[in-house]
């Protein structure tokens, strides 16, 4: 994992000292997490490597080690030969007995782009043997666990014990399209089976309280939220400061061409430069239909 994945991936599964053996999601510190970055930074190969963790993985804490305990998984069908010897004081961990996941977005082209690498590293490395067969709409897991693909117009799957739920593109998941309610329905699946959930989106037009602005500006303490906002002081019109915005927000996933980005940042600028900015910039900004223009409003306030 590169720096942000690592830091994103340690804090979603911090467990909490008080944790007690038994506890589900009330032995981490976070209940669910929210992940916004900008276009091709590495949301969905990160979040098919999580599912992939909480299908096969030891992502059910299990009680504090004196030392010397041994995670060997091949105990629980895993030919790989992994094996982690625990330090004392170390959080222990083992595999849902039958997880039940669920990866959703608004539509199946969207999906892809998180199942469609899952399938990858499920197929070329070591689940291979212990998860042989990946269909188009569902991943059977040993011990009759599955991972199903949900999209709007598949909800006859909401409502299922759930213990891991993925949400994708949460920036679009508006009223109009119905998924705050699916968002929702799989939330009081999670609560009643002890799962939890990730959320990964790009940044939203604030003007269409989608899923993923009733996330962040959520008031609870136990929700993990990960968003490199980029310095104000920096106009993502001006080429030279741009480019510097893109250095911040795409820091550590080496893979992106920063020059192939500034290429389609500047001809989206010329017809939506709000859109360029919200996915590429990683900068909550209103649409081009907006009502009122981003800081019109904030700059009218009289101080009392």
């Amino acid at each position: 994992m590169v720096d942000w994945q690592l830091w994103c991936t340690a804090n979603h599964y911090r467990v909490r000292p008080g944790a007690q053996l038994g506890q589900l999601a009330t032995a981490f510190h976070y209940r669910r997490s929210q992940v916004v970055a900008p276009q091709k930074t590495g949301k969905g190969p990160w979040a098919a490597a999580g599912i992939a963790f909480e299908a096969v993985g030891p992502a059910v804490f299990v009680g504090w080690a004196r030392g010397g305990e041994v995670y060997d998984c091949r105990d629980y069908g895993c030919g790989c030969g992994f094996q982690f010897v625990y330090e004392p004081g170390d959080p222990m961990g083992r595999p849902w007995p039958t997880p039940l996941i669920q990866l959703t977005a608004t539509a199946e082209d969207q999906t892809d782009n998180v199942y469609r690498p899952l399938v990858a590293m499920i197929k070329g490395g070591a689940l291979a043997d212990l998860i042989p067969k990946t269909g188009e709409e569902f991943i059977r897991l040993p011990n009759d666990g599955r991972i199903d693909v949900v999209t709007s117009s598949a909800r006859s799957r909401l409502g299922q014990p759930v213990t891991y739920v993925l949400q994708d593109e949460t920036g679009i998941w508006t009223k109009a399209s119905g998924m705050p309610k699916v968002a929702d329905t799989q939330r009081r699946g999670l609560a009643g089976m002890g799962g939890r959930s990730t959320e990964t989106t790009n940044c939203w037009d604030p003007s269409e309280e989608s899923t993923a602005q009733l996330t962040a500006e959520a008031t609870v303490q136990d929700i993990f939220r990960f968003h490199r906002v980029p310095p104000a002081h920096l106009s993502y019109r001006n080429k030279v400061e741009r480019r510097q915005i893109h250095r911040f927000v795409y820091a550590g996933s080496w893979w992106v061409d920063l020059d192939a980005i500034e290429a389609e940042a500047a001809e989206l600028l010329e017809r939506d430069p709000a859109q360029a900015e919200r996915f590429f910039g990683n900068r909550i900004v209103h649409g081009a239909g907006s009502w009122l223009r981003e800081g019109l409003w904030e700059s009218r306030k009289v101080a009392a």
